[in-house]
């Protein structure tokens, strides 16, 4: 059984993900959640105490910036989100930096191939475009995950560092 020991989350949502995220890295472990709204981090504060969870921090990144530590990541979760970065390549260079010796990312977003999709066309991508966008950021796909019917759910890790 994978046991998570630190967990990133960029632009928290307010999901049943938290709380999954929390539970499954354990005491020992922690999960951060970043967004670059305040109100979003209050929504997940309030989670967080609804459930009793200690081992989450929540931190207000900003656009290029999302604050993490070095090498410290066993995994990043960008669920619904990185359609909406405007400095992606800043982003995903932090997110490269964090990550622990293999780590992985992982990228949920709504699929603009689907017939059915609840939400609009610019909150969508197709897979082929995450691929092209990620890939060349230093990023190589691990795996992609066919068990959500309108999303995809891709895992990066990244290609090694240079010495």
């Amino acid at each position: 059984m994978l046991r998570l020991q630190a967990v990133h989350e960029i632009r928290v949502m307010r999901t049943q993900i938290m709380p999954g995220l929390a539970q499954r890295t354990g005491p020992q472990g922690k999960v951060i959640a970043v967004d670059i709204q305040q109100k979003m981090l209050d929504l997940v504060a309030r989670e967080v105490k609804q459930h009793d969870l200690h081992n989450v921090e929540l931190v207000l990144g900003e656009e290029r910036d999302p604050h993490l530590p070095e090498k410290s990541l066993d995994l990043v979760l960008i669920a619904y989100a990185y359609h909406e970065f405007s400095q992606p390549e800043d982003i995903m260079a932090a997110v490269r930096w964090s990550l622990k010796p293999g780590g992985r990312v992982v990228l949920l977003e709504y699929s603009l191939e689907s017939a059915y999709t609840p939400v609009p066309g610019l909150h969508k991508m197709r897979l082929e475009d995450i691929r092209s966008e990620i890939e060349p950021m230093g990023f190589a796909v691990d795996r992609i995950l066919h068990f959500l019917p309108n999303q995809h759910c891709v895992i990066f890790v990244a290609w090694p560092r240079e010495k």
